[in-house]
């Protein structure tokens, strides 16, 4: 009686010890794991949202890696967050920091993808996304202000009843949108016939199917470059744009304008200066020389969410070391 008595008393005790250890080991492996991944991801979205235009954070292949990450982090946190164990949930809490950071690296990824350059023209207004109500206005560059040598230098940011100012050297943000302003070269386009008479301007590949502003928005060895066609006289302009040759004593800007005919070979290449007119190849052309606001465009996780994300991961972290060392 006495033995078994005894065996009773053993056994009576084990499911205690044994379970225990056995939820305790779990927490003390996974607790530190997913808080570590946590810890990184979110210090990956304040990179991306102090350095918006580092180009890594926006390739598809970091995108998949953040949405599987944050997917993952999600589906630990879920259980875990459940949980009646105080380490346990509170891993699981700073794990939530870590999927929201992923998610919000994700989104910023996709928004917008690799940093770009708006193409607008003067007076046009341009929409980032198709929902919402942010689009960024233009200003207009009139002959005479251009003339005068005044140039317009302000883009203004509108998203519903806020704006901004975006001027060269700049930066405003927009939820996940982030735009940075930038100074251009600008060419207004007078063109006629041998005899003086106007003709329409047209940029098949440019922001506005009919304007007579080219913006360069295309980079040839560094160099600006745009083209424009003339229906009217089946001839198709290319215009390189040089800010100077001071090796050769240029100091002004200047344009290297080829004329082609439509569909068919070169006919001419000539220099232009700004208020001078050229008469090449059955064209008659002038030019206005100016400077004008340019944005580049591109994404981060919005500060709300690095925000939340590293609230929750603090939260985590915290709780979870306090009740590691409290054990």
């Amino acid at each position: 009686m006495t033995a078994i008595h005894g065996r009773k008393s053993v056994i009576g005790e084990l499911p205690q010890t044994h379970g225990h250890k056995d939820r305790a080991e779990p927490i003390v492996r996974a607790g530190p794991l997913s808080l570590s991944v946590s810890i990184v991801l979110c210090a990956i979205a304040v990179i991306a949202q102090k350095q918006p235009y580092s180009a890594w954070t926006h390739t598809w292949e970091a995108a998949v890696v953040f949405a599987v990450a944050g997917l993952a982090s999600l589906a630990w946190c879920g259980g875990g967050l459940r949980s009646r164990v105080p380490a346990h949930f509170f891993a699981a809490l700073g794990c939530l920091g870590g999927a929201i950071a992923a998610l919000a690296l994700t989104y910023a990824a996709f928004v917008v993808g690799q940093p770009q350059r708006i193409q607008a023209v003067p007076g046009q207004t341009f929409r980032p996304g198709r929902l919402g109500s942010l689009e960024l206005r233009f200003p207009d560059a009139p002959a005479q202000l251009l003339a005068a040598g005044r140039y317009p230098d302000t883009v203004t940011v509108q998203n519903g009843r806020t704006s901004a100012a975006l001027t060269p050297g700049g930066i405003v943000r927009s939820g996940a949108y982030v735009f940075r302003g930038v100074t251009g070269p600008l060419a207004l386009i007078y063109a006629a016939t041998p005899r003086g008479m106007p003709v329409t301007v047209t940029q098949p590949d440019g922001a506005a199917f009919l304007s007579a502003y080219l913006t360069f928005p295309i980079q040839v060895d560094g160099r600006p470059e745009d083209s424009f066609a003339l229906p009217a006289l089946h001839r198709v302009v290319s215009v390189a744009y040089y800010q100077g040759l001071p090796e050769r004593g240029i100091d002004i800007p200047f344009l290297i304008v080829g004329i082609a005919e439509e569909h068919g070979p070169g006919l001419s290449r000539s220099v232009a200066v700004s208020g001078k007119t050229i008469q090449k190849s059955g064209v008659r052309l002038r030019f206005l020389l100016a400077h004008y606001p340019s944005v580049f465009m591109t994404s981060a996780p919005p500060a709300a969410s690095v925000l939340a994300a590293l609230g929750f991961l603090a939260a985590g972290i915290i709780g979870f070391l306090s009740r590691v060392f409290s054990s």
